[in-house]
């Protein structure tokens, strides 16, 4: 019996573009349709028609797309993503991208195939239109990044206003030599994390310089290891902005080895609420958001699109707090 596979071979595509073909994806040059329509004829090939049947209906699966389970913040989001769309009568499945493009294609190929009813992405290396010509006119939504929502809904805590409000803080205090310790500056969370960052520098007409910025900080052990250079040295920040908690308590840890002083010689403020800043000594400013009123909108709007709701997309930003504790 011929296969998908043997129309790959003697088309010379690969299999995921015989199957967009054969699904009739918009985003499929004229030249691939004619390839696999020769390939067809040459073998005789027959689609199994129960097969795409079953892959036509709903299967009431949804894709987590997510950079890594290994770290606090997205554990924590898939944790409330789930359970969010559990109680909506959907299971979910966890995709791990590692901070790939390459691996993020392979996921939006999945969903072009119909492997899943939608697919939701909390962290992306492409752009909105990347990732509409990779799937077609199947489900996306956008949770956590920052991308324009003119394509997709997004559903993100309004980052630029979060750090723009951490950092005027710190200024006000006095903090002048501050730092931003950033996870993937390339992404659009990150931008706007940056913005917000600059822009309260400007207003209290201070200079922004790329050495008030520090990329790839993301664990405890970033934050420890950075630390140690930065309190090793003549002079350091006195204010620093960590991108998670975990990055802010490797730091705390750091500067309390170095004997430096928190928060009269150095403040820090992490980011994410998360309990463990609630153990610290001393205890961790940070900035909070709601982050179960998130997943259950991002489970109603799903369930809006699964059951072929024709809306707009919507582009929904959520409010953090800064809430002040012993490191600043």
């Amino acid at each position: 019996m011929t296969t998908i596979l043997d129309l790959a071979r003697i088309s010379g595509l690969s299999k995921s573009t015989v199957s967009r073909v054969l699904n009739q994806h918009p985003h499929v040059s004229q030249e691939s349709k004619e390839k696999v329509e020769k390939a067809i004829e040459q073998i005789g090939y027959k689609r199994n028609a129960r097969g795409v049947h079953l892959r036509k209906k709903q299967n009431q699966l949804i894709g987590l797309l997510v950079p890594t389970v290994n770290h606090p913040y997205f554990s924590q989001l898939i944790s409330a993503l789930s359970e969010a769309c559990r109680k909506s009568g959907y299971e979910t499945v966890i995709y791990q991208s590692g901070f790939q493009p390459k691996e993020e294609r392979y996921v939006y190929d999945k969903l072009a195939q119909q492997e899943m009813d939608a697919l939701v992405v909390t962290h992306t290396l492409l752009s909105e239109q990347e990732i509409k010509e990779l799937v077609g006119s199947r489900i996306v939504i956008i949770c956590n990044e920052q991308t324009p929502g003119v394509l997709f809904d997004v559903f993100s805590i309004d980052e630029e206003q979060a750090i723009f409000d951490a950092t005027t803080y710190l200024l006000q205090q006095g903090r002048t030599r501050l730092l931003l310790c950033m996870d993937y500056e390339q992404t659009p969370l990150q931008q706007k994390r940056l913005s917000g960052f600059k822009r309260a520098l400007k207003n209290a007409e201070i200079s922004y310089s790329t050495d008030m910025k520090r990329n790839k900080i993301m664990t405890i052990d970033d934050g420890l290891r950075l630390g140690d250079q930065l309190f090793q040295a003549e002079s350091y920040p006195d204010g620093l902005l960590t991108g998670s908690d975990f990055v802010a308590m490797g730091l705390l840890h750091s500067a309390q080895k170095h004997s430096i002083n928190i928060p009269s010689d150095v403040s820090i403020i992490g980011f994410d609420n998360h309990s463990i800043g609630r153990a610290s000594i001393p205890l961790l400013s940070t900035i909070d958001y709601p982050l179960q009123s998130i997943a259950d909108d991002v489970a109603k709007a799903l369930a809006l699109r699964v059951n072929q709701n024709e809306v707009l997309p919507r582009r929904n930003l959520y409010k953090a707090t800064l809430i002040l504790r012993e490191t600043t």
